[in-house]
């Protein structure tokens, strides 16, 4: 279970490569291949404060994430089906799109906001305990505020054993249409199992603790469930329910310690002290302890033998800590004045004073331990350090420098500065460890075949590429062909920046100036328009033509953004409006609002006929041609990589949005309706991009909030370095269109006479 600490915020990303979808996959089976684990039975009595805020604290990973498993289920491929429809529906109340603040991680942590609170009013006379207790549950939210930090929480005295659970959970969301089946079980249980929540709720209010967590979940479930209940039939369900079984049992187990054992100390202080080592080394050679000098006391890392010669040394006076050296060093004037903050100082002192602060058991995690997990003696650490005595966090550092937030950066300088040749060892961890889970994937029944490696013949045509990344579960491997497939598409666009009107040229970026761009863009768009006199220039023939020709792009709507969700997307105001977006593309959990049904609908009534999507077939099709596949298999391609290219999306999302307002779809409306052509779809388009509220709204406000973003953390040269790369993501969606806008001129051709094309040209 070591591993799932490391696979954790590798799942969180929303960007999965083929190493991270191999270790979901492996997990899930090893899960699945289980005996069903033994029901756990909460205890009934009313537990003491700080247990219960450590239960919280375990159960933390678990409760950010409540339903996070649903947040791809609305795949490209399988989205429209009402099953999909119903689940997403589910996701899309559970993340609170609208109301962010009633979204159960957010309940969850108000939950630990007055929990804190209760704990510091309730001990009386322990000061201490209560200024420990409010320091926990603070760094409690800094953990798990970015939801993939490797921080001291949960405790280790619950073990790893907490983070499968969580795991289990974003592993499943890696595979929404292999697993659909397993998913809905899944949920179904979930939904099913009030024992937990029972338990929790009955202590929340034993406490007098507010209970809008426990409520939420209870409404969410009654609310949902009967519209999932009807596809439990379906292949896969029962594996589902075991999965979440298993999950939450193993889950139950590993609270059990957490629930018989008083909170560990030492492992706040260490967290705390970990923070602040980087820029504490070098600045105590002249203290000496026990024949050591202090900075090679911090250097160990050995908190539990550095609280021991502490409490031996002059610096300490347990029956006096307020007025001894080393309080005084923390007051004003002092060493150390400015470095600990008041409830650090009193967390320091604490621990100073407990006679035993949680035993070496629980400590021992955080003590220096090889490769191997074995604790290192006094002259290893330090001196000739080997790949068989690094210190576990050593190992891992060039992964963690590429992987994790600032905290860890942290331990990566630290690591550099302190070990003689650290750099170069974390380099090469970095290259060569063994990807977590990296066992093959085992085929189900012959339904989940093993993924094989694509030839460069398929990856080079967007026939097969394109039904490849709609597979991209069973193909990870042609991952890598997107990337290419997405740069050949945004490079290409570069090269036909110069030759772009005068309002789509490259400018620099100020609010101002971009907000005033998109609108001229727009009313020069609306500009153009003329109503309808007469017949319209083309024949039906070619309407009808284009109509099957899009099939490809818009029976796949929305599906540039369909990886973009996060855990807790309501809480980031950019993510959230790109959701947004794609909620309405995909129907907000109505299939009979979901685009790509419309167009279903559209495709009948004109009696065009096509095999399913997702089918090979589909992509074979002799009457879809060659450019129709071009455009779909870019937006495919850059939305399975949301964090490389999210400036580029955040622009392509403006342009299609754009696209869809002024005269170029009013026209086409117009002609439709003249043919007796139903234009539902095109007008759905047409008023719900608008930009006054609508998605194009959303892509501007989405825009102008990243650049803000990138302004306050990077300053005018960050925003100079990305924005060339927004305004190139919105050029792209015209340079990847062009082999279809050059197919329909040589179909125009073929269906028209020559006097047909000059009228067109020269009308009346």
């Amino acid at each position: 279970m070591n591993e799932l600490r490391r696979l954790f915020p590798q799942l969180l990303r929303a960007e999965a490569d083929e190493t991270t979808q191999q270790a979901a996959r492996a997990l899930l089976e090893d899960a699945l291949g289980q005996p069903p684990p033994p029901p756990v039975a909460l205890p009934g009595d009313v537990l003491q404060p700080d247990r219960l805020n450590t239960v919280l604290r375990c159960y933390a990973p678990t409760a950010l994430l409540q339903w996070d498993w649903l947040r791809r289920i609305s795949h490209p491929a399988k989205g429209h089906q009402s099953v999909n429809s119903a689940l997403f529906a589910a996701y899309l109340d559970a993340v609170g799109l609208d109301t962010p603040n009633q979204s159960p991680a957010a309940q969850y942590r108000a939950l630990i906001t007055h929990f804190t609170a209760y704990a510091v009013r309730t001990f009386d006379g322990s000061e201490r305990y209560a200024q420990r207790t409010l320091h926990l549950s603070a760094e409690l939210d800094l953990a798990f505020s970015a939801m993939g930090t490797q921080a001291a929480y949960p405790p280790d005295a619950a073990g790893n054993t907490v983070w499968l659970l969580p795991c289990l959970i974003l592993s499943l969301s890696c595979f929404p249409a292999e697993r659909l089946g397993e998913i809905l079980g899944f949920t179904l249980d979930y939904c099913q199992d009030d024992g937990w929540l029972d338990w929790l709720e009955r202590q929340l209010r034993s406490h007098a603790l507010p209970d809008d967590y426990c409520r939420r979940l209870r409404a969410l479930r009654t609310k949902h469930l009967p519209a999932l209940l009807p596809y439990s039939g379906l292949p896969g369900v029962e594996r589902g329910r075991a999965l979440y079984r298993h999950g939450q049992q193993a889950l139950l187990q590993a609270l059990q310690p957490a629930l018989t054992q008083p909170l560990n100390p030492l492992q706040p202080v260490a967290a705390v002290l970990r923070r602040k080592l980087p820029y504490a080394l070098g600045h105590h050679g002249r203290v000496e302890l026990h024949g050591k000098t202090l900075d090679r006391w911090l250097a160990e890392g050995d908190w539990a033998a550095l609280r021991s010669a502490l409490r031996q040394s002059p610096y300490v006076n347990l029956q006096a800590m307020e007025h001894c050296r080393f309080s005084r060093s923390m007051a004003f004037g002092g060493a150390m004045y400015g470095v600990f903050d008041e409830q650090e100082q009193a967390l320091l002192r604490a621990w100073l004073q407990e006679e035993n602060p949680g035993g070496t058991q629980v400590g021992a995690a955080d003590l220096p331990v090889s490769a191997t997990g074995e604790r290192l003696e006094e002259g290893q650490f330090n001196e000739g350090l080997t790949e068989n005595n690094a210190p576990a966090a050593l190992i891992n550092v060039g992964y963690a420098a590429r992987t994790f937030d600032s905290a860890e950066l942290i331990d990566v300088g630290y690591a550099v500065r302190t070990f003689d040749g650290a750099e170069r060892y974390a380099q090469r961890t970095l290259q060569s460890e063994p990807a977590t889970g990296s066992a093959a994937p085992t085929q189900d029944d012959g339904c989940r075949p093993n993924p094989q490696p694509a030839t460069p013949a398929q990856h080079n045509d967007a026939r097969h590429l394109f039904h490849r990344l709609l597979h991209s579960e069973n193909h990870p491997d042609s991952l890598p062909a997107a990337a290419r497939y997405a740069q050949t598409v945004l490079a290409r666009t570069r090269w036909l920046a110069p030759l772009q009107p005068r309002l789509r040229r490259a400018f620099a970026y100020e609010p101002e100036a971009f907000f005033q761009r998109v609108d001229a863009i727009y009313q020069r768009e609306m500009a153009r328009y003329r109503p309808l006199s007469g017949r319209p220039k083309l024949p039906r023939e070619l309407y009808v033509w284009g109509i099957r020709q899009m099939a490809p792009a818009i029976l796949l709507d929305g599906c540039w953004l369909a990886n973009l969700a996060t855990a807790e997307p309501a809480q980031d105001e950019i993510r959230k409006r790109l959701l947004r977006i794609f909620a309405d593309e995909v129907g907000c959990g109505r299939p009979e609002h979901h685009h790509a049904n419309v167009y279903r609908r559209l495709l009948a009534n004109l009696d065009i006929r096509l095999p399913e999507v997702s089918s090979l077939e589909f992509a074979e099709h002799p009457s879809l041609c060659d450019a129709a596949f071009v455009l779909p298999t870019y937006l495919l391609a850059i939305g399975l990589q949301p964090e490389r290219y999210f400036p580029e999306i955040l622009g392509l999302n403006l342009a299609i949005e754009l696209s869809g307002l002024g005269a170029g779809y009013m026209q086409l409306i117009d002609a439709l309706r003249h043919y007796g052509i139903d234009p539902t779809i095109i007008q759905l388009h047409l008023s719900i991009d608008n930009l006054a509220s609508g998605h194009a709204a959303l892509a501007r406000v989405a825009i102008m909030l990243y650049m803000a973003q990138l302004q306050s953390q990077g300053g005018p040269d960050a925003v100079a370095a990305i924005w060339p790369r927004v305004w190139n993501g919105y050029l792209s969606l015209a340079s990847a269109g062009l082999p279809f806008a050059w197919a329909g001129v040589q179909r125009y051709v073929g269906l028209t006479s020559g006097m047909d094309r000059i009228a067109c040209i020269y009308p009346n």
